[in-house]
């Protein structure tokens, strides 16, 4: 019984690449959870624990949709259902990971806007000099 070589460019070398690439984003994942916790623990004027986790949250959709970009680019080749589904994946992937940057720049600069105005009320533990006037 003879190792059929195709079969093992076809099938087996992008899985073991697709392994790869997931061990690696998995550490980075982990890596940029730690990174963020600690981020988190620091207090600022504008910025709180709240922004740094829409942002890690955010980060992670992203590069869990790469991934499956990648897994798609990678099995294009291998069977005629993953040539299809790339030919309308990578289209929907690339429109998911637009809108998903438009929600999120939205929610972010309304969630430091919202942190900015609580500071200059006054109503945060590191205030202002000057209190803003209550009719503002």
């Amino acid at each position: 019984m003879a190792l059929d070589t195709s079969t093992l460019g076809v099938y087996v070398i992008p899985a073991i690449l697709f392994g790869l690439i997931l061990v690696s984003l998995m550490w980075f994942l982990s890596y940029l959870k730690r990174y963020f916790m600690y981020l988190s623990g620091k207090e600022m004027k504008y910025v709180n624990y709240d922004i740094f986790t829409l942002v890690y949250r955010y980060l992670k959709i992203i590069i869990i949709l790469l991934l499956l970009t990648v897994f798609l680019w990678l099995f294009r080749k291998t069977d005629q259902i993953f040539a299809s589904m790339w030919a309308t994946g990578a289209q929907l992937i690339e429109e998911l990971i637009t809108i998903s940057l438009i929600i999120f720049i939205a929610l972010l600069l309304s969630h430091i806007i919202h942190r900015i105005m609580a500071y200059y009320r006054g109503e945060l533990r590191s205030k202002p000099k000057k209190h803003a006037n209550p009719k503002t």
